[in-house]
């Protein structure tokens, strides 16, 4: 029995897209896991504050991101969800264009979707 719908996972990809775009620490703190293990680029563990440090502290700003190639796998109350993303961004001070090929879990707990883990993955 599927606990969470593909609308809802569209949904919560466009508000964490937004919130990404926009630094929105409220909104980025409810939409992950306090538990969150995530694999950045150059194969570091990411956990929750260190994601939301870096929103904080203004190291990455995103000035667009473009979505395609979106797949969603739903598992009754954990959805998985793969998207290619074109991303133009000023990383700790420099500007950098890169394509990335993003997987995140999502999990549906108490009607509240939350990413648990996820990884990210350069596109050459």
């Amino acid at each position: 029995m599927r606990l969470v719908s593909v609308e809802e996972i569209n949904n919560a990809e466009a508000t964490l897209q937004k919130a990404m775009i926009e630094s929105d620490l409220e909104v980025l703190n409810e939409l992950i896991s306090d538990d969150l293990v995530f694999i950045v680029a150059n194969g570091a563990v990411v956990r929750k504050e260190d994601d939301l440090n870096v929103h904080r502290q203004h190291l990455q700003i995103i000035h667009s991101i473009e979505s395609s190639e979106q797949t969603i796998s739903i598992n009754s109350d954990v959805a998985a969800v793969t998207v290619k993303k074109n991303i133009d961004c000023t990383f700790f001070g420099e500007r950098q264009k890169a394509t990335f090929r993003y997987l995140r879990v999502w999990r549906k707990t108490q009607d509240k979707l939350q990413i648990i883990s996820g990884s990210m993955t350069p596109i050459l």
